[in-house]
């Protein structure tokens, strides 16, 4: 059972502004793949590990590359692996998706709303973050290759490194923050609450601001 308080910021918590949600009995609503059955559940959670996997291996090779003395990548290094970092994300997204999947009740009426939205955030950060480094990468290496003196001179390496470094921090955090209060149907919010669209529809018509 979740509990919901309803009201603006502000508003004394009386009896009479919380509501309770109790989970669905049935498979009506909830969002895929959490309405297939078990079986399917159980093949779905073994897929994501192994997809988990291959992709750790994957990044812990690129890493050891360009920390190996064999590496001749120079400064792109950096953006490389703040990228694999990023990609860490995506990670612990699979793992707790695992969790959405398997666990038979809401996770936020264990664990509370936070973790809800701590979950949210990190799967929105790998999203945008994939984005922002992927071209930031590719345009530190067009610069390095075809204008590398005009960048040497001009601007210097590191100094133009670092630009991309800070910009791409605060921009990631930035759009993150801004698309997770443009999206009011999150599929993170629907698996850890177990909410359909149309109960997401409900709590936003009563103005609930808070789980509890």
């Amino acid at each position: 059972m979740v509990t919901l308080f309803i009201g603006y910021p502000g508003t004394s918590s009386t009896a009479e502004n919380y509501v309770n949600f109790h989970s669905l009995d049935d498979y009506d609503g909830l969002p895929i793949p959490l309405n297939f059955p078990t079986i399917w559940k159980l093949i779905l959670s073994i897929l994501l590990l192994v997809i988990l996997v291959l992709g750790t291996r994957m990044r812990v090779a690129i890493i050891s590359y360009i920390n190996s003395p064999e590496s001749t990548l120079g400064a792109i290094n950096y953006l490389i692996w703040i990228d694999e970092i990023n990609g860490a994300l995506l990670g612990i997204s699979i793992l707790v998706r695992i969790v959405f999947i398997l666990y038979p009740y809401p996770i936020s009426s264990q664990l509370g709303s936070y973790f809800c939205g701590v979950t949210e955030f990190i799967a929105t950060a790998y999203i945008m973050g994939m984005t922002t480094w992927g071209c930031y990468i590719a345009l530190f290496r067009v610069l390095f290759i075809k204008a590398h003196t005009w960048l040497k001179n001009c601007i210097g390496v590191g100094n133009f490194l670092w630009l991309l470094l800070t910009v791409g921090v605060l921009q990631n955090i930035v759009i993150t923050t801004l698309s997770l209060y443009a999206d009011d149907e999150s599929i993170v919010k629907r698996f850890c609450n177990h909410l359909s669209i149309k109960d997401l529809e409900i709590l936003d018509d009563y103005q609930v601001i808070q789980f509890l």
